[in-house]
């Protein structure tokens, strides 16, 4: 028992570290001022991993969200350069997003305007950096 709750233990630590190196990475890389994910209503472990673990606040409910007709709580959580320790971008500065929808707006067709990149950039490389920085912040 007590290996089986060290094992988990170590799984969590891991998923979050992980996770907490996708966001300082989305932050970075995108400017992103969110991230955001849906749960089923019935999922309470999820909620409340999502809502008590990793500070996720419900932000409201998507009706009919699922093919079988079960609501969704829209969840979101905050980021900031500051959480990260990182300096603010100054306004006006290449990657500057102000006003922007976080990283929602990577899904939306505007990657490029999202990241400061130039548009000819190929996305695989975009893909590339940012799996390497990932990589990378696993490492610290």
């Amino acid at each position: 028992m007590l290996r089986f709750f060290q094992t988990a233990t170590h799984n969590l630590h891991t998923t979050l570290h992980n996770l907490r190196g996708t966001e300082r990475t989305m932050v970075e890389l995108y400017s992103a001022n969110y991230i955001s994910l849906h749960v089923r209503e019935t999922n309470f472990a999820a909620f409340h991993l999502y809502r008590d673990t990793l500070q996720f606040s419900e932000h409201g409910i998507e009706p009919k969200y699922y093919a079988d007709g079960e609501n969704a709580f829209d969840m979101r959580k905050k980021l900031t350069r500051e959480m990260f320790g990182l300096a603010p971008i100054p306004k006006g500065a290449a990657g500057s997003k102000e006003g922007s929808g976080g990283a929602s707006a990577l899904l939306d067709g505007s990657a490029e305007a999202a990241s400061g990149a130039s548009p000819d950039l190929d996305p695989g490389k975009k893909d590339m950096e940012l799996i390497a920085r990932m990589q990378a912040a696993e490492l610290d």
